[in-house]
């Protein structure tokens, strides 16, 4: 970001944004990047976390629990997350006083408006880590980025990055239509999938918005798309930008070649426009590898020379809960994923068994009733292939039972399909004590599902005798 940049977000002399919410990978994100830039900014949330801690230590006032008086007497304007409701005692004493009040896509909207080059990363699966891979890869390159990621990456310390040049990489969410707020200048899109039901209703309405934001991208931009994703690829006659491919398909412009395992990960060929580059990840699963190649092609895009790209990707560290490795003791293995989705699940499910080989127990938190409605048979035969599986009461969130269904209605379905190794423990602290009596040296542990069931995970570390927070 230019010292004009810096210049025009006023300092500490500007009153401050006050962000409802801030604890949220996505609002995290932005207010660090506006205190980095210098802006002065505070904010509140339901309950304490790691990311609050984080923002205090940063310098950020950090409000826990939501009420009119945080704002105090001199907030410039309010900004907000959609799993905000409207009712927020912030949000309506903003409104009585007239404030301006901003949600969180049109907030990052605004913030690309300074950038010459807006590098979007988007996609129903994915979009975490390969904005994380792009951002780390374009350090490597010297192109200096501001980034804002979905998720804590440690080679970023954390899920932004202020840079000085012209350049953002930003992970732009597809949920409620919030990346319509995004006009970039690429676009690297790694899949479209059945997704956030809830808002698009059906699946050609969530091709419809991926499409309305290729659209956005600039006349004279890219798309950078995965060409082994065949609903993506049904978009392509649906935006006149120009489009580059990646993935294994043999017509890709950026063709993944020789794929095999590691003992870290993965490892490849891509073969590009006239040149050719072997690629090492030290995370598992042929999805990471497929993102990565997305990940690579979008740098050489952005003028990355492809050896150094794919260099920088040697030693990333990944994304906290994208296949995380949380510790080994006694020849015990604990992995925490966010998968929340079928397809998710298939490719975490998958990715453990090829790269471990053990007995693997997946502990799995559905998220929202309706996702799990929308979803049960889908989840039922992605985790069929687990050695066993244990199922925790959904991670409701905003979401009253009244919209969907309990976790009862997936263990009926797994249980009546024949599934053998089947567990229903309803509240999770109650996961580590039953597994820490049952699991064998060899076996993997997979804690799945995008609330708070990593918790498990770290209660079994403690319970086997592992400090969690060294155990990796």
């Amino acid at each position: 970001m230019s010292e004009r940049r810096r210049h025009d977000c006023g300092g500490n002399h500007q009153p401050p944004t006050h962000f409802v919410g801030i604890g949220g990978a996505g609002m995290s994100a932005i207010a660090r990047v506006l205190k980095a830039a210098g802006c002065y900014v505070q904010g509140s949330d339901r309950s304490e976390s790691r990311v609050t801690e984080m923002l205090r230590e940063e310098g950020i006032p950090v409000y826990i629990g939501h009420d009119a008086r945080s704002l105090g007497a001199d907030v410039e304007r309010v900004v907000y997350t959609r799993a905000v409701p409207e009712d927020n005692p912030e949000i309506e004493a903003a409104r009585r006083q007239k404030l301006p009040v901003i949600e969180r896509a049109e907030m990052l909207g605004q913030l690309y408006s300074l950038f010459g080059r807006r590098a979007s990363v988007t996609g129903s699966h994915g979009k975490t880590s390969t904005s994380a891979m792009l951002a780390v890869i374009m350090i490597r390159c010297g192109a200096d980025p501001t980034a804002l990621i979905g998720g804590h990456s440690p080679d970023l310390d954390g899920n932004a990055r202020l840079g000085l040049s012209p350049l953002i990489v930003a992970e732009a969410c597809e949920a409620y239509g919030s990346f319509l707020h995004l006009r970039s200048s690429l676009a690297l899109v790694t899949n479209v999938d059945e997704e956030h039901l809830d808002h698009y209703k059906t699946f050609e309405g969530v091709k419809d918005g991926f499409t309305a934001f290729l659209n956005l991208v600039d006349e004279d931009g890219v798309i950078v798309a995965c060409l082994d994703d065949p609903h993506l690829m049904e978009l392509r006659p649906r935006c006149k930008r120009r489009w580059v491919t990646y993935g294994s398909h043999p017509e890709a412009d950026y063709r993944v070649i020789e794929q095999c395992k590691t003992p870290e990960g993965r490892a490849y060929t891509l073969r590009g426009p006239g040149w050719q580059t072997p690629v090492s990840i030290p995370i598992p699963g042929k999805h990471f590898a497929s993102n990565s190649a997305g990940a690579i092609a979008a740098a050489v895009e952005l003028g990355c020379d492809p050896s150094e790209a794919a260099k920088a990707l040697a030693s990333f560290r990944g994304v906290s809960r994208r296949l995380e490795l949380k510790g080994r003791i006694n020849g015990v293995t604990v992995v925490d994923d966010y998968a929340h989705h079928p397809s998710e699940i298939k490719e975490t499910v998958e990715a453990l068994k090829e790269h471990y080989g053990g007995r693997l127990t997946v502990v799995f938190q559905p998220h929202l009733y309706s996702r799990t409605a929308e979803h049960l048979e889908g989840f039922a035969r992605t985790l069929a292939p687990a050695d066993r599986v244990v199922l925790t009461d959904v991670f409701a969130a905003r979401e009253p039972l009244s919209s969907g269904v309990q976790t009862d209605a997936l263990y009926d379905l797994m249980k009546d399909a024949g599934h053998t190794g089947l567990i229903y423990i309803r509240d999770l602290p109650d996961v580590a004590p039953r597994l820490a009596a049952e699991v064998r040296p060899g076996d993997v542990v997979v804690t799945v599902g995008a609330g708070d069931v990593y918790r498990a995970g770290e209660d079994l570390l403690r319970e086997l005798g592992a400090n969690p927070e060294e155990a990796a």
